[in-house]
């Protein structure tokens, strides 16, 4: 896609972070934006900013782990706009701790949201973006975790390794289908997000477990000194215009994925490396 002026861009997670910056980014492009969250009042914040840019927005208050409410929205907007063109998947929450010690609780948390958030996405969204036959392109936020892993944050690096590969999986079928329909999957390293206060939306919070709360603040101060969020909804908007796949929001992710690529070419574990 080059041209987005006119068009509509559908983001789950904007209440805030990458979602926020996402939204504004597209529509200081001409893009009007359906901003999706389960925080109203940082929807709001995102509506305001966004209207700021000259563009319409609709806010919806939906939970990406309901597929039944983002099939509705996909009609609503369909009905409202004619159509889905640009689809970001973005919504993303984060638990740590060490994988044998991790509550099956935290597993069926982070993956309802991480990995079936975008299922659902991609179930309610797919179907009549093809339907409607125009070019069209859909963003997955999957992380430099869903690219590289690392230590004490197993559950969160498993959902993100399966929605790289869940990202893969739909470039291909789209392009078999003859569907003129783009796919990126974003890989971010640090960036100055609440992703590790996740647990605050957390209906239910499950009683300390001393690796996870460990990992959460070490995680919280990396984030603290990452790149401001609102830098990365640019940088989308551009690799969208070159069709690029993966995106990235620091040039060194080559070289971690390179050293990851040939420690397995080599049948060796890869090596332990901290994210930038």
């Amino acid at each position: 896609m080059q041209d987005f002026s006119g068009k509509t861009a559908v983001i789950t997670g904007a209440a805030g972070g990458i979602g926020r910056g996402l939204a504004v980014a597209f529509a200081r492009e001409g893009a009007r934006v359906v901003a999706v969250d389960l925080d109203r009042e940082g929807l709001d914040g995102t509506a305001a900013l966004v209207r700021d840019a000259g563009v319409e927005v609709m806010v919806d208050v939906v939970d990406v782990r309901d597929g039944d409410g983002l099939a509705a929205l996909a009609a609503t907007v369909d009905d409202r706009f004619g159509g889905t063109d640009v689809l970001c998947n973005n919504a993303g929450v984060f638990r740590g701790g060490v994988v044998w010690q991790s509550p099956i609780e935290d597993w069926e948390w982070v993956f309802s949201i991480n990995l079936y958030g975008v299922i659902h996405g991609l179930r309610a969204f797919v179907p009549r973006m093809i339907a409607h036959g125009r070019e069209a392109h859909i963003v997955n936020t999957a992380s430099m975790a869903g690219l590289v892993a690392t230590g004490m944050s197993g559950i969160y690096t498993v959902s993100k390794f399966a929605v790289e590969a869940l990202s893969e999986v739909l470039a291909n079928d789209l392009r078999n289908a003859g569907a003129p329909i783009g796919v990126s999957v974003l890989c971010p390293s640090s960036v100055a997000t609440q992703i590790a206060a996740s647990q605050r939306n957390r209906e239910v919070v499950p009683g300390p477990v001393d690796d996870a709360d460990a990992i959460e603040k070490i995680l919280g101060d990396f984030c603290g000194q990452g790149i401001d969020p609102m830098g990365v909804g640019p940088m989308v908007v551009d690799a969208v215009r070159r069709g690029q796949f993966v995106i990235g929001t620091r040039d060194t992710l080559p070289e971690f994925v390179r050293v990851r690529a040939e420690a397995l070419q080599r049948y060796e574990l890869p090596p332990f490396q901290m994210f930038d």
